[in-house]
């Protein structure tokens, strides 16, 4: 199913600022729904939500350290309940709090790869006002589950399969524009999110002074990856460098290709294949940036001469089948106006494991009609399959 994320009614990405008049009457309309139902009530119920979402399969909250008890996060999470159900009272929407709540504790979900739709109550939860997001894929026990504390420069981040931990810790910010650090001068900004049939996703933006740095999460649902990627646009052209670092949990084990540039990340069961797809495959072929693991987790870095901007994706092929088969991947040539573009202008990979394939499109520059693999688009972005008929399928398209 083809979703694209400007129809999205929660898509922020391009809105157009509401009038004085619209913003009256969505001040009218706040104040109606606030009378019909106390606020007291509507709060708490957010506060369920937070923690309900918040709560990974195996019980624990997201972000709790070593020493939390598991009991911790239950009693949070009973406590929190009995007061949505007290301040709703026999409602339809103590009704939908109770279906969380059962869904959270039992984990009784059909997995996505199973049973084509959106899990039932939603499995993903976003908030931009509290700065968190968790990615779902359904509400079994073999889930992905990818949560996001953005409230800060530095996102803390874990990333779990079947209640396994293969990513947790904090993500930085590594920039440099002409050998100087680029240093973040705002908060993170929600740019877009979408949460469909297909995929999770998420996109952020922060000021690096007069630069912009956009950092993109997809979770997808049936197709078992993982895509983050840093974009640095900058306001005038120059000499980037990026490290894009992501924190390896404490029991997770690197297994690296002896000639390639992939590797394994596995965690008892859980188990993701790490690719680079904007470097070449193999490690022989040198192009200003390298894929290394250490203790401060899987970092991705890149240089480049003189350029508009840089896009630094990275892959994990979490699904344990496919992370299994053999891989391959390619930087894409994209034309516009019968001219081969730069890669500082635009970016297009295609991945393929066993017999699947993908395609990611990324623009650094203003929308334009381009072409790559007999595709023509005016797209910012683009995540697409392959079907088994041939057939181009996206998963997340963004006009902008």
């Amino acid at each position: 199913m083809a979703t694209s994320i400007e129809d999205a009614p929660r898509s922020r990405r391009g809105r157009v600022k509401p009038t004085a008049a619209e913003k009256s009457a969505e001040r009218n309309a706040a104040t109606s729904t606030a009378a019909k139902k106390p606020a007291a009530a509507d709060d708490v119920v957010a506060i369920f939500q937070a923690a309900a979402h918040g709560t990974r399969v195996d019980g624990l909250p997201f972000f709790c350290e070593a020493g939390d008890a598991l009991t911790a996060g239950a009693v949070q999470l009973a406590n929190v309940h009995s007061l949505s159900v007290a301040a709703l009272g026999d409602t339809k929407q103590s009704a939908a709090v109770k279906a969380l709540l059962r869904r959270v504790v039992a984990r009784d979900g059909i997995p996505t790869t199973e049973k084509k739709g959106i899990p039932v109550p939603p499995a993903a939860y976003h908030s931009e006002a509290r700065q968190r997001t968790v990615m779902r894929t359904d509400w079994s026990r073999s889930a992905a589950e990818l949560a996001l504390d953005w409230s800060q420069p530095e996102i803390r981040i874990e990333f779990c399969v079947g209640g396994r931990e293969l990513l947790r810790g904090v993500m930085g910010i590594a920039v440099e524009v002409d050998g100087a650090p680029a240093r973040p001068t705002t908060a993170w900004e929600e740019v877009c999110w979408e949460s469909n049939v297909d995929v999770d996703y998420l996109e952020l933006e922060i000021a690096l002074g007069a630069h912009r740095l956009q950092r993109q999460f997809i979770l997808t649902r049936r197709d078992g990856l993982l895509f983050v990627a840093d974009t640095v646009l900058l306001a005038t052209r120059g000499k980037v460098r990026c490290e894009l670092r992501l924190p390896v949990a404490g029991d997770v084990q690197w297994r690296p290709a002896a000639e390639m540039r992939e590797g394994l990340l596995t965690n008892g069961k859980a188990k993701a294949l790490v690719i680079p797809p904007t470097l070449p495959e193999w490690r022989s072929e040198k192009r200003g940036g390298e894929l290394e693991v250490d203790a401060g987790g899987v970092a991705l870095s890149q240089i480049t001469g003189e350029a508009h901007g840089l896009h630094l994706p990275l892959m994990f092929v979490y699904d344990s089948r496919r992370a299994g088969r053999e891989c391959t991947w390619r930087q894409l040539t994209v034309g516009e106006d019968m001219q081969i573009v730069a890669p500082d202008k635009a970016a297009a990979i295609r991945l393929q494991i066993g017999n699947e394939h993908w395609l990611a499109y990324r623009s650094l520059t203003e929308r334009a009609n381009r072409t790559f693999m007999g595709i023509n688009l005016q797209t910012n972005f683009l995540l697409t399959r392959f079907t088994k008929s041939g057939e181009s399928e996206p998963l997340v398209e963004i006009d902008d």
